[in-house]
């Protein structure tokens, strides 16, 4: 497809994560259908298609971001703990 193809399926994909975000928070009850993208049956196709592509697992880590391993290390002490024992074995 061309780029304003590509561009509706990228914008229907950032639709769905910032429409389960805001479910998430309680601002809006559900995000079950699509908006309406542009009348133009091939863009709003792509939009769909977009908006229908995120798995469960995306939208997640879209809502919840996994924390760096910077900060899993500060914030558990049993896995420093853990790193520190297997670097000692290492030697």
């Amino acid at each position: 497809m061309g780029r304003n193809a590509d561009w509706s399926y990228q914008r229907g994909r950032q639709a769905r994560f910032e429409a389960e975000k805001a479910v998430y928070t309680g601002s809006v009850s559900s995000a079950e259908k699509p908006a309406l993208h542009s009348r133009d049956a091939t863009m709003q196709a792509m939009f769909d298609k977009g908006w229908h592509s995120p798995t469960p697992v995306e939208i997640q880590q879209f809502i919840n971001p996994p924390q760096s391993i910077g900060e899993q290390l500060r914030a558990n002490k049993r896995l420093r703990e853990i790193l520190k024992l297997g670097a000692v074995e290492c030697r």
